[in-house]
This record gives C-alpha cells, structure tokens and sequence, in this order.
C-alpha cells in the first residue's frame, strides 16, 4: 500500500484539480450555484470518508480522486454566490482577492491543523515497534 501510495504523490492532486476547475468552469452556471456547492461539498466529505476507510493504494487514489472533485468545484461555487451578493461593482475586485486569499489560507492551513487530530487514535495504537508510515516517506 506504502508503495502505491508513494507512486501516486508523484502526481500533485493541485493537477487534478485545476484540470477539473478549467474543464467545467461553467458547470455551476449550469446547474445552479448552491447546487453545484451541496455536490462539491458532498464529494469532500464522501472523498474523506474514504481515505479514512483506505487499506489499499487503490483505495487512496479513489478517494483523493473524489476529494479533489468536490475541491475543484467549491471554490467556483462559493465565489460566484459572494459575488451575487455583491451590490457596490466597484468591490469586487477586493471581495475576489479577500474570498481567494482565505479560501486558499485555509485550504493550507486546514491540514497542518488537523493533521494532529487525525493522526492522535492510531498512534495510542502503535508501540515503539510499529513506528507510524506516512505515505510521503
């Protein structure tokens, strides 16, 4: 599992993402934006869901797969419902900077933050002998 999951960090999810986000940026103008963003959110929780439940290489990649999906398309979703509420034109360029820059803050930060959490009741169940093996090493 260790070894697939080393091979597939090779390829950057960010690419997946942003293949996705070109490909169907009009998609929520299709569907609706509060459509588009109850099915982006709903693809994240499914896609961690089963990277919790992975016990296969296979496994990670479907669930990065169906992670990356709901991320491609929350932030179009979300931005364009700010911009809807927009009524001064001469501040979107502020609200667009403003939504971008804490959407992508805590996108990075989200991680680091919950990383400890997600870690915490696997490592009360090692001992010193089975030392954790994350997949980036």
């Amino acid at each position: 599992m260790w070894e697939g999951c080393r091979r597939f960090s090779r390829l950057p999810p960010f690419v997946v993402s942003l293949g996705i986000r070109l490909l169907g940026a009009k998609l929520p103008e299709r569907i609706g934006l509060v459509r588009c963003a109850s099915i982006a959110a709903v693809s994240v929780a499914a896609g961690l869901v089963v990277l919790s439940v992975a016990t296969s290489s296979a496994g990670l990649i479907s669930g990065a797969a169906i992670l990356s999906l709901g991320i491609a398309f929350t932030f179009p979703s979300l931005s364009a419902m700010a911009l809807s509420s927009l009524t001064d034109q001469t501040e979107r360029a502020s609200l667009i900077g403003s939504f971008g820059m804490f959407f992508e803050v805590g996108a990075g930060l989200g991680g680091f933050l919950i990383g400890p959490v997600a870690v915490a009741p696997d490592c009360r169940q090692r001992s010193e002998s089975q030392p954790l093996r994350p997949c980036w090493r």
